[in-house]
């Protein structure tokens, strides 16, 4: 089987900013500014692969093997602007009626015309059937991959005056297994297990000095699932749990030892423990009535820290949707809504 994949977009922007949040004394919004790039990506895929089954031991097994390769690039470059806003702050009592001059935007003066990666690698899949209810799967991907970026400056008649191509690294010899047993335990329920290694590159970040900075080494980690799907109904109605757990270990941690330094530095202390439940029923519960509903927990930390993790991530979440297709002659209308609900969650800082 041979798979290949191009895809190219460009776009460009420009945007208002009126400085941050509201004061409450005074009602300021800040002074206006204004900023544009020119942005889009570019990226192109191939997969090769080869699968076929085979009996061995009185039993069958699938295997798959393959090659692929990826690359893809974006450009992010930043536009002069010309502006002629009024001095002083954006207040809310000028509002409404506020008529703000547009802005010229001129040629880049700066930016990232080509920045992304390349990578490449061999995979196999062995699909074994060790009994006449249970099947274990193995795999893995073996793989490379690069990174390179370049930055650029440019004068007003957009002649490049500096150019920048020393920042690239790469990853080399990158192996990330995982195995899966999923066991049959009626012709409409199946029970399963997997476990999923991790690995995450983080070479744009660093650990400080800042004069003489390191790159993060990745992050590594193992992804453990169990759960079990099936269907009720006469198999109109689809049923899962799972219950989850993700680790990963040398996640980034910025370091309060140069929060006044222009960049921001790491440490690659996090080790990060995510888990939880997941519910999901769908399916067509009458004649054209289906219905999606799901209900997700999660619970993380920072174990080094004995800390939450992410507070931005809600523990409970739950999302309801539904569309019921009209009989006979009104067939070709379709009614639906959904609603999605979530715990409070929350982000803090200045």
């Amino acid at each position: 089987k041979l798979s290949a994949a191009r895809q190219r977009f460009d776009f460009d922007y420009l945007n208002l900013s009126l400085g941050g949040p509201i004061d409450p004394v005074t009602g300021s919004f800040g002074t206006p500014s204004a900023f544009s790039e020119d942005d889009g990506n570019h990226s192109d895929g191939v997969d090769l692969s080869l699968s076929g089954r085979f009996d061995a031991w009185g039993r069958e097994y699938k295997l798959t093997m393959g090659a692929d390769w990826r690359r893809s690039y974006g450009k992010q470059l930043r536009n002069r602007i010309d502006t002629a806003f009024p001095e002083g702050e954006i207040r809310l009592d000028d509002f409404p009626g506020l008529d703000l001059p547009a802005p010229v935007r001129g040629r880049a003066g700066s930016g990232w015309p080509a920045w992304g990666g390349k990578q490449q690698g061999i995979y196999a899949r062995l699909d074994m059937q060790a009994t006449d209810r249970m099947h274990v799967i193995v795999g893995g991907r073996y793989g490379n991959y690069r990174h390179s970026e370049t930055m650029e400056e440019y004068d007003e008649d957009g002649n490049v005056t500096y150019r920048d191509t020393s920042w690239r690294w790469s990853e080399n010899g990158i192996f990330t297994p995982y195995a899966a047993v999923t066991y049959d335990l009626t012709p409409d329920w199946t029970a399963y297990a997997s476990l999923t290694e991790i690995y995450k590159p983080q070479g744009n970040t660093f650990a400080g000095p800042p004069d003489n900075p390191t790159q993060l080494d990745p992050i590594t980690g193992r992804n453990y699932e169990l759960g079990a799907k099936g269907a009720i109904m006469g198999g109109a109605l689809n049923l899962a749990a799972a219950l989850y757990r993700i680790e990963r270990q040398g996640e980034k941690v910025e370091d309060p030892r140069y929060e006044d330094e222009l960049g921001t530095y790491y440490l690659p202390l996090g080790e990060i423990v995510s888990q939880g439940i997941d519910l999901e029923v769908s399916g067509e519960v009458a004649p054209g009535w289906q219905v999606f509903a799901g209900y997700t927990y999660n619970h993380n930390k920072n174990t080094r820290e004995n800390a939450v993790f992410s507070a931005l991530t809600p523990r409970h979440m739950f999302k309801l949707w539904t569309d019921y297709n009209l009989p006979g002659d009104w067939s070709k209308w379709t009614f639906g809504g959904g609603v999605t609900v979530k715990s409070r969650h929350a982000n803090s800082g200045t």
